[in-house]
């Protein structure tokens, strides 16, 4: 959540911003590590800027392993994808920065009813961002990345299966024919909450395989889905 910042709270933490983001993980290992420790703890994300989140322990050791003392591996990341970011600045007026696992909808039932503005369209300057992953493109592999929409094919199906360097990866296993070494899925049934667990896990594993192109097919947009769209969106901008 973001919340105005104390005058305690140095500039450097804040990127010069009048406001702070403050987490509170439920996560056993690392709530256990903040425990044992007699000050606050202020980190950036475990990845290169503008790269796609790590959700193992193996994606931030290829990544930036020679440039970090250690690794606290807590093994694979439960949810998949980043959590829900909430402006908190003005209590009056909540907003919504970033979709995540904790639904808009939950969010505003939580705060007794009140509405909450969805402030999450992207922003195309590199200027300090009052929270994570509000840029417009953000969340990118090395391969170009293309969007299809939700239950259809990418009009080059059969082509793109016979590119060396090209792959495809649908919300599930596809019900067509025989696929090829070049087709991926994300889940077995297209159950969102699956589909958001595998998204980061696969896109790293195919940039590894130094795909060049990837076609990836979006979510239902509701629920978990505006979470992964929200992603997708930003991995495929330009």
């Amino acid at each position: 959540m973001v919340v105005n910042k104390k005058k305690s709270i140095p500039d450097i933490v804040t990127a010069g911003l009048p406001s702070v983001a403050i987490r509170v993980p439920r996560h056993p290992v690392f709530r256990s590590l903040l425990r044992r420790l007699d000050f606050p703890l202020a980190a950036p994300s475990a990845n290169p800027f503008g790269y796609v989140s790590p959700t193992l322990a193996s994606h931030v050791a290829s990544t930036l392993g020679k440039r970090i003392p250690a690794i606290l591996d807590g093994g694979p990341c439960e949810l998949g994808i980043e959590s829900t970011i909430i402006d908190l600045r003005d209590p009056d007026r909540p907003a919504i920065f970033r979709h995540g696992p904790i639904s808009q909808c939950a969010l505003s039932e939580a705060l007794g009813g009140i509405d909450i503005d969805d402030h999450t369209a992207g922003k195309a300057d590199n200027k300090a961002q009052a929270a994570p992953g509000l840029l417009t493109k953000h969340y990118s592999p090395t391969a170009n990345v293309h969007l299809f929409e939700h239950n259809t094919c990418p009009t080059r199906l059969s082509e793109i299966t016979h590119h060396t360097n090209e792959a495809v990866v649908f919300n599930r296993k596809p019900a067509f024919g025989p696929t090829s070494s070049h087709t991926f899925w994300l889940s077995e049934d297209g159950k969102a909450e699956t589909v958001a667990h595998n998204l980061f896990e696969l896109i790293q594993r195919l940039d590894q395989l130094n795909f060049k192109e990837l076609y990836i097919e979006l979510a239902e947009n509701k629920g978990i889905g505006k979470a992964i769209n929200d992603r997708l969106h930003r991995a495929a901008a330009k």
